[in-house]
């Protein structure tokens, strides 16, 4: 999808990289293969043919930050502005909204 939106949007993001700028965002994709992997790596014993539990998922979710700086994720649903922001590089989703709301009802100064 990234990629895709790379190569067919590139002037739109040339526009918004001009106000905030950002650099371009890598993906990647980890097998439940590689990750119990990764965790046995670090100690931690879990049966690689069934699921992992909470506590195995947390922790695979903080090796996944430090190997990869790259909060974990999976099986969720995101907005387009939600995509957009994490894509641009942007803290804030006002800054991806195109009608970016306010509980205090005023217009923020991006």
């Amino acid at each position: 999808m990234f990629d895709k939106l790379n190569e067919t949007c590139q002037k739109e993001l040339d526009a918004i990289g001009k106000q905030y700028p950002f650099k371009p965002l890598k993906t990647f994709r980890l097998t439940f293969e590689e990750g119990v992997q990764m965790l046995k790596e670090a100690g931690v014993e879990d049966d690689p043919l069934g699921d992992l539990n909470t506590e195995s998922e947390r922790t695979l979710g903080k090796l996944i930050l430090e190997k990869y700086c790259a909060p974990p994720h999976g099986r969720f649903g995101a907005g387009l502005e939600r995509i957009l922001m994490l894509f641009c590089g942007r803290q804030n989703i006002c800054q991806t909204s195109l009608f970016p709301g306010d509980p205090r009802g005023y217009d923020h100064d991006f």
